[in-house]
């Protein structure tokens, strides 16, 4: 970014104390502003920014300190530091009023002129670099306004276009399984082979579309955060998927869970998700499924690290990451059906609600853990005992 030239205000009744002045700092790479009272001075502060002001104490009318109160009572300028220049010696007194005022130093005539040369060049130097702040703080917060506004086109846009893909490709699909229907049998294999492929196509798009509608909807369909017993969430989670763990011999334990504020939909999709994904990659035996939670206390915030671990296949490490990304698989589909989308929910669930998620396996075969994080809001903490839901 480049330096912007920073004004300094000279404040003087006296034209040589100007020209002294001005020839002490014309190569300090900063502009200089005069004023020859404290009534011009505040004229110049109406619609100038200033490194620093040279106020010389001793003029006629309003004098220096009269002049920098006044300064001190304007939002715009009280922060401008204000060094006195004076060649009157006396004065422990008016030193100390100087400060009082707001002074950040206090310069007596005569003086050297590469003194106030290094004076003046650190407040503007300072200056420089308060300016610099202040413009990347807009550029950073300009940048973040326009991200959000192209996030929510792209989840709009989503949403949209996955909605609208809906009803041409149901028609795909029923006029193909009604084709089928009435003409299995009655063209060659090679036409069932076709029509078979066509029908399994259109399916396994809704499917993708579906899911696509549900990664938007995590954002343009969130509801208010409110109190949540995990406990009782996670429950009602495995109450609602019973079916499926009965098929497989699917059992979920838990520890004593927290209650936090959360979007309670999300969070038990979250589970749901986790849950089934572990029924889904089982091994040779049946799943074991347990949910724990830890508190942790971290500088400057606090979380709660819950972890989903189950008994099955497992993944490679190097794949902990690359699972939770949008369509990404690591089985073939004939294995393992699916649309890749279960954990990308996941994580931009969790993500919201200002957490973070991971995934932790020694390899194939040795089993899972995912670990996400909750912020702790200070809500209670469950003391149940632990519980168990087969």
């Amino acid at each position: 970014m480049e330096n912007k030239t920073a004004n300094v205000l000279i404040v003087d009744d006296r034209p040589e104390n100007h020209l002294a002045m001005e020839g002490i700092l014309k190569h300090s790479g900063c502009a200089l502003i005069k004023a020859n009272s404290g009534e011009e001075a505040l004229r110049c502060l109406l619609d100038n920014e200033f490194a620093v002001i040279l106020m010389d104490v001793q003029m006629p009318g309003m004098d220096g300190f009269e002049t920098a109160a006044l300064i001190r009572e304007r939002e715009k300028s009280k922060h401008i530091p204000i060094i006195f220049i004076t060649a009157v010696e006396k004065a422990r007194k008016q030193v100390e009023q100087g400060y009082t005022l707001g002074a950040v130093d206090y310069i007596l005539k005569p003086f050297e002129p590469s003194f106030l040369k290094t004076k003046v060049g650190v407040f503007v130097e300072l200056h420089q670099m308060r300016m610099r702040d202040i413009e990347a703080r807009k550029k950073i917060t300009r940048m973040a306004g326009e991200l959000a506004r192209s996030n929510r086109e792209l989840e709009e846009f989503a949403y949209i276009a996955s909605h609208d893909l809906q009803e041409p490709l149901r028609k795909i699909k029923n006029f193909t399984e009604l084709l089928a229907r009435q003409y299995q049998g009655r063209l060659d294999e090679k036409a069932d082979e076709f029509m078979y492929y066509i029908t399994d196509g259109a399916r396994r798009m809704q499917r993708l579309i579906s899911g696509l509608l549900s990664y938007s909807r995590v954002t343009t369909r969130k509801t208010p955060l409110s109190r949540v017993d995990l406990n009782t969430l996670v429950s009602q989670v495995v109450n609602s998927i019973q079916i499926k763990l009965d098929e497989t011999g699917a059992s979920v334990t838990t520890d004593g869970l927290p209650t936090l504020k959360a979007d309670e939909i999300q969070i038990g999709q979250v589970f749901q998700n986790l849950i089934l994904n572990a029924v889904k990659f089982r091994g040779q035996d049946p799943p074991e499924i347990h949910i724990s939670a830890q508190k942790k206390d971290l500088p400057g915030k606090k979380e709660w690290l819950l972890g989903v671990k189950d008994n099955g296949i497992g993944i490679e490490p190097e794949n902990s990451s690359r699972i939770f990304e949008i369509f990404q698989r690591l089985h073939l589909k004939e294995e393992y059906p699916g649309d890749g989308m279960g954990l990308a929910i996941c994580k931009k669930i969790v993500n919201r609600h200002g957490g973070e998620i991971r995934a932790e396996s020694r390899g194939n075969g040795n089993g899972m853990t995912v670990y996400f994080t909750l912020p702790d809001n200070g809500d209670r903490e469950s003391n149940g005992d632990p519980n168990k839901t087969d």
